[in-house]
C-alpha cells in the first residue's frame, strides 16, 4: 500500500516536472552543471559536502543531467511518502497512512522538488528524526533509524541540520535525560569539527547569513506575505499555514511534542524578511514536514485519500524559469570569454554549462584582477559609459562590460546611477565568508 503510493507520487511529480526541456527553477542549472561534472568523474562544480548532490550525479551516470535533476527531485520527494509513514507509526500506531498521504499531495514537496532539491533532501530523513524524537524508544535499535535520519538531514542542508538541533533542544527540555544530554552534545561536537573541514555544512560563519534576514518593521508573520512576493496557490498557502496549528497543538499536548516548539517557532515567531525569495521563504516550504508526524494522531488514514493526489500539482509551475532561450542568445554574442563572468542569477549557471567557463551571480573579490573579469549588466546600453566602443550591447538593455571599466564608473557614479548599478541584476555584494569555506 505504501509502496504503490510512493511510487504514484514518484510519477505524477516526474511527469509534471517534465513539461519543459529546461531544468525547472530559478537555479536549475546550478544543479545540472553540478551534475555534469560530478557525474563526468571531475569533481562537483563547486565543491559541496552535501550527499543529495551525489545522488543525483549518480543518476547522471545513466541519463543525461537534466533528466536527471528531475527524476532526482521526484525520487527525493516520493520518499517522504515512506518516512512519513513510519514516523506516523512510531508517534501513533495506525496513523501511518495519514502522514504517508500528505507527504504524497503535497504541492510544497513538489515545489521543492523542482526549485530546492537539496532543501528536499533533508526532509525525509527529518521525518525519521523527529519520529524518533516524538516517541522514544526504550532499546538503543529503535534509535539507529532516527539517527541515521539525523546525520542525513544535517548533512542534505545547512537549515536540515539547524532543524536538527533546534529539535533535539526542544527534546532536551522536555526530559532532561542526561544520556540525551550528552549524546547530543558529543554529536555537536563531532558535527562542529567535521563542518571546520567539508563545505557546505552548518558552520558558525552561517550566522553572517542572517545579516539582512529580518524585517522588524510591523508586518504579518509567516507565511501570509509571500502572497504579495510570489503568486502563490491558494492550497500552498494553507499547508503552509499549517504550520500555525502544529504550534498551537503542541502548546496543547504539553512535552511530549516539545522537540516541536523550537522549530516551529523559528519559522513562525522570528521576524524573517519576507520581500525576498530567502531565508523565510524556504522555511515556509519545510515547514509542513515539520507538522505533520503529529497528524498521526487523527486515525487511521484512508485509501480514498489518492483522490487527493492531484493537490501534489498546486504551486508550482515548472514553466517558470528564467528565459534561458533568451539568455543563449547573449551569450553567443559575448566578445571573449574572461577569465570569470559576473551575472545575474539565472544566467550564471547556464553560462557555466554552455561554455565551461566560471561564473558567478557575486562581486569579484577585492585580489582578483578586474581586467579579466567580465560582466553582463543590465539596465544598462554602452552609450551610458564613457568609452562606448569598450562596451558590448548584448539586447537592448543588457551589456557586456570588463570589470575594471564597470569599476570606473562605480567610483564616479552618482547616487542615481549608483543605484543602477547595485539593483538586484547586478551583483554588487562580495560572496560571504560562509560561501567561501572549504572552496
Amino acid at each position: 500500500m505504501v509502496a504503490g503510493l510512493t511510487l504514484a507520487a514518484f510519477l505524477l511529480r516526474l511527469l509534471w516536472l517534465w513539461q519543459t526541456p529546461e531544468p525547472t527553477g530559478t537555479d536549475g542549472y546550478y544543479y545540472v552543471v553540478q551534475i555534469a561534472d560530478w557525474s563526468a568523474g571531475q569533481g562537483l562544480h563547486m565543491p559541496d559536502s552535501s550527499w543529495v548532490l551525489r545522488v543525483l550525479g549518480a543518476l547522471g551516470w545513466v541519463m543525461d543531467p537534466i533528466a536527471a535533476h528531475k527524476v532526482g527531485g521526484a525520487l527525493l520527494a516520493a520518499l517522504c511518502v515512506p518516512a512519513g509513514w513510519w514516523a506516523g507509526e512510531r508517534v501513533h500506531p495506525g496513523g501511518g497512512l495519514v502522514v504517508a498521504l500528505l507527504a504524497a499531495c503535497s504541492p510544497s514537496l513538489t515545489h521543492l522538488a523542482g526549485d530546492f532539491a537539496k532543501n528536499l533532501g533533508m526532509v525525509a530523513p527529518l521525518l525519521l528524526w523527529l519520529g524518533g524524537l516524538l516517541s522514544p524508544s526504550k532499546s538503543w535499535k529503535g534509535w539507529v533509524l532516527p539517527i541515521v535520519g539525523a546525520i542525513l538531514a544535517a548533512w542534505a542542508h545547512r537549515l536540515g541540520a539547524a532543524m536538527v538541533v533546534l529539535s533535539l533542544g526542544g527534546a532536551v527540555l522536555a526530559r532532561m535525560n542526561r544520556v540525551l544530554i550528552l549524546g547530543g552534545l558529543g554529536a555537536l561536537a563531532a558535527f562542529a569539527g567535521l563542518s571546520q573541514m567539508a563545505p557546505g555544512l552548518l558552520h558558525l560563519q552561517d550566522l553572517d547569513r542572517l545579516k539582512g534576514a529580518f524585517d522588524l518593521s510591523l508586518h504579518f508573520p509567516q507565511p501570509w506575505p509571500l502572497v504579495a512576493l510570489r503568486q502563490t496557490n491558494p492550497v500552498e498557502l494553507a499547508e503552509w499555514s499549517l504550520a500555525w496549528a502544529g504550534l498551537l497543538a503542541v502548546a496543547a499536548m504539553g512535552r511530549k511534542t516539545w522537540p516541536l516548539l523550537p522549530p516551529l517557532a523559528v519559522v513562525l515567531l522570528l521576524p524573517w524578511d519576507l520581500t525576498e525569495l530567502d531565508m523565510g521563504y524556504r522555511l515556509a516550504l519545510i515547514s509542513p514536514a515539520l507538522v505533520w508526524p503529529l497528524a498521526a494522531k487523527i486515525g487511521r488514514g484512508s485509501l480514498w485519500g489518492v483522490l487527493f493526489l492531484p493537490l501534489a500539482l498546486l504551486g508550482f509551475a515548472p514553466k517558470e524559469h528564467p528565459p534561458y532561450p533568451h539568455y543563449r542568445r547573449q551569450i553567443e554574442r559575448l566578445p571573449e570569454q574572461p577569465t570569470l563572468l559576473i551575472a545575474h542569477q539565472g544566467f550564471n549557471f547556464l553560462y557555466d554549462y554552455e561554455t565551461g567557463a566560471e561564473a558567478m551571480a557575486w562581486a569579484a573579490e577585492p585580489e582578483l584582477d578586474p581586467s579579466e573579469i567580465g560582466r553582463i549588466a543590465v539596465g544598462f546600453e554602452p552609450d551610458d559609459f564613457p568609452d562606448p566602443r569598450s562596451v558590448t550591447a548584448l539586447d537592448p538593455n543588457t551589456v557586456y562590460v570588463n570589470e575594471a571599466t564597470w569599476m570606473r564608473l562605480l567610483e564616479q557614479a552618482d547616487p542615481e546611477l549608483r543605484a543602477r548599478m547595485q539593483s538586484p541584476q547586478n551583483p554588487s555584494q562580495v560572496r560571504p565568508a560562509s560561501l567561501r569555506r572549504g572552496r
